[in-house]
């Protein structure tokens, strides 16, 4: 075998004597130390006091009760009962953090989020630290890539509403240092560290795992064609041991994958499409370490991420972020190091798949084939967010930098200009603290996303549904793509957080079967449209099997154009005289948005829906869906065309139709000027629910 060449860093830094030894151990903490302050304190410092609706709000109202939850992939709590989506991932490592600061530590939810934030920051700077290490490399350099990886944009555009999706990110460095090491010495030790490293970064998001996972097949590759070092056979031995060890521990998420696309609902079709994550994957884009297409959104609140105007308006912060990449590529051009070529190869590839299908309208052949891919295979369309392969082109720059930098130092030192040394590391240093906007302009958290805390009527009126009768659903009106109130964001709505009682609302993300997510969105969409009967309320409460009626007049209308208060106000008041009780309002009178609830708890014993189909109130909601009725759609004419305007369709509509073949033999609903909503009224008169503190 050849002998390796070196990097002048690595040539100074080759068995030093023991004083050196002692004096780079000192300096080594001073770094570790004053980066760990970089990536704690100003995060803690950003919004502080205040919590912001990242990943789960779940994980800060209650991580207990959402724990005792996840493990199960059914979950009857939710809609009408469902398939949960990734939920079983939070069960390690982050439902875990937060159950122990919060409940074991007492710490307060804004502290544990950050504290949360700040670890993955530091981790990833640490990874990369280890990696250099692992491939010999040394000197200020490697401060210098710690701060270029740890502090990349790419970490802005999920640390306020989806940070679970920095795991691989975190973990990236760490699984090709263990690749390293792994490679030169065999065995299970560094393939045992593999395999946990995934467990802590991929149960929530394959893909973001998947695209983290080439880095290390990018090493071997690039290691087994450019040097004499790796042979085949040691990557063949290397690879199945990993692989073996990471489906073991992996099976309790994977499981859950095959539960949800078996038995789920297929959740990718309704959730970004290609289009809209190819609109911002340019190339100069992805080598800043951006081009996920969220970060740069907007709606008629605000921006949807605070760090995004730094990064496209301030000019000092723009350079920046193309400086770092630059440094990146004039020291791939000039630096000799045997390793230049894998973060080189990482970058390109990092690229490469990072366009994918853009431009989408006229993408390269590659593209092309990614689009038919992604557009006609679930496995393609849950690739389809390739903006999560910017850590590649992240760490490549990180690393070349880096190399540049100890390489450059050293060469400056040779020629007896060491000030000259250390005014490159101190600008490589400016010009990556530039490039972290987040530290220095506190937008690691938006404030789009941020509140203080939850109202206490919101806690009264929760506490008094939860008294409720727990066989029947609590139901919120009006529903909203994202929870949004005059308080604050929450992203997710806030009643499964608070409560034990199943709970009902139309979200962006529709939960259980398509037939039954239809009906809750038709009926939500009938609300919001204002064309919904008084009178249907009720009878749909009781084929929903709601017992209560939550009526949220809180929400911000404007932003997700949603129905105004004033109007589901009236909807709750008429329908105390079609067998919903009078509503019991929360909140004080100065109070600027108030929250209403009215009770619908069944009375006993129960009565039927109506005589003609000799069936009970409580209808499994699998029974009363045909199949013929797929669609929202369907459903919204179905829901209008029962309770609303009866006397003109009375004799058009086919009970058969309606009510799923359900109607008897001989009876059914009549046809001709029946009042449909008054026969489906037939018996249901409900009782009122005693609300403990409500009132004014």
């Amino acid at each position: 075998m050849p002998r390796r060449t070196r990097t002048p860093a690595e040539s100074e830094a080759a068995e030093p004597s023991v004083p050196a030894r002692a004096r780079i151990g000192r300096v080594d903490r001073m770094v570790v130390g004053g980066f760990a302050l970089l990536c704690y304190v100003p995060v803690l410092l950003s919004g502080w006091g205040t919590v912001v609706a990242d990943t789960k709000s779940y994980l800060y109202l209650d991580p207990a009760r959402m724990l005792s939850r996840a493990w199960s992939m059914w979950d009857p709590q939710i809609g009408l009962g469902t398939v949960t989506h990734q939920n079983i991932g939070y069960l390690f490592p982050m439902g875990p953090f937060f159950w122990v600061t919060e409940h074991l530590l007492h710490l307060p939810p804004w502290v544990a989020q950050r504290l949360w934030l700040g670890s993955l920051l530091f981790l990833a700077g640490l990874g990369t630290r280890y990696l250099l290490r692992a491939l010999h490399l040394d000197g200020p350099g490697v401060a210098v890539a710690m701060l270029a990886y740890a502090f990349s944009p790419y970490a802005l555009e999920y640390s306020s509403r989806l940070s679970v999706l920095l795991g691989p990110w975190v973990a990236l460095p760490w699984l090709i240092g263990f690749t390293v090491h792994a490679l030169r010495r065999g065995g299970w030790h560094h393939a045992a560290l593999f395999a946990i490293a995934v467990q802590l970064a991929g149960g929530v998001n394959a893909s973001s795992l998947f695209f983290a996972l080439l880095g290390p097949v990018v090493y071997c590759i690039v290691t087994v064609v450019s040097t004499d070092e790796v042979r085949v056979r040691d990557v063949w031995s290397y690879a199945w041991r990993v692989g073996l060890l990471v489906v073991l521990t992996s099976l309790w998420w994977l499981s859950g994958l095959w539960v949800e696309g078996r038995y789920g609902l297929n959740i990718l079709s309704v959730t970004e499409t290609i289009k809209d994550v190819s609109q911002t994957l340019f190339p100069f884009e992805l080598v800043r370490g951006l081009g996920y297409w969220m970060f740069y959104g907007r709606d008629p609140g605000s921006f949807w991420n605070d760090a995004s105007q730094a990064f496209t308006r301030n000019p000092a912060v723009v350079l920046a972020s193309f400086l770092v990449p630059i440094g990146a590529m004039v020291a791939a051009a000039t630096v000799r190091w045997r390793h230049r070529l894998f973060f080189v190869v990482l970058l390109v590839s990092g690229i490469v798949i990072g366009m994918a299908s853009a431009p989408f309208d006229d993408p390269s052949i590659a593209g092309s084939l990614f689009k038919k891919f992604a557009a006609g295979s679930s496995l393609g369309l849950a690739l389809r967010s390739t903006a999560r392969a910017t850590p590649l082109i992240a760490l490549g720059s990180a690393g070349l930098l880096g190399a540049g930098v100890s390489a450059w130092v050293v060469a400056w030192r040779a020629r007896g200009r060491t000030r000259a040394g250390s005014w490159t590391v101190g600008v490589a240093v400016a010009v990556c603290l530039a490039n972290a906007a987040g530290l220095w302009t506190g937008t690691y958290y938006s404030g789009y996303l941020a509140y203080t805390k939850i109202p206490d009527y919101w806690r009264q009126a929760l506490a008094a549904a939860d008294h409720g009768d727990h066989s029947t659903r609590l139901m919120s009106i009006p529903g909203s793509d994202f929870a949004a109130y005059a308080w604050g964001d929450t992203v997710d709505p806030i009643e499964p957080g608070l409560i034990d009682r199943p709970f009902l609302a139309n979200e962006l993300v529709p939960w259980g079967s398509a037939p039954g997510a239809n009906l809750v969105e038709a009926f939500n969409t009938a609300i919001q449209d204002s064309g919904l009967d008084p009178a249907a309320l009720a009878p749909i409460a009781r084929i929903l099997d709601v017992g209560t009626i939550l009526a949220r007049l809180d929400m911000e209308t404007r932003r997700f154009n949603l129905v105004p208060a004033s109007s589901v106000w009236r909807l709750m008041t008429k329908a105390a005289d079609h067998g919903i009780s009078p509503p019991v309002p929360y909140g004080s009178k100065a109070a600027v948005a108030r929250l209403r609830v009215a009770a619908a708890d069944h009375a006993t014993p129960v009565a039927p829906i109506a005589r003609a189909m000799r069936k009970p109130a409580r209808i499994s909601i699998r029974e009363i869906i045909p199949d013929t009725l797929s669609t929202s759609s369907g459903w919204l004419r179905w829901v209008r065309l029962c309770f609303r305007d009866e006397d003109d369709v009375a004799g058009k509509l086919d009970p058969e139709v309606a009510f799923g073949g359900l109607a008897g033999p001989g009876g059914g609903l009549r046809r001709g000027g029946i009042d449909l909503g008054e026969f489906a009224l037939q018996d249901l008169r409900i009782g009122v629910e005693k609300a403990p503190g409500g009132g004014f």
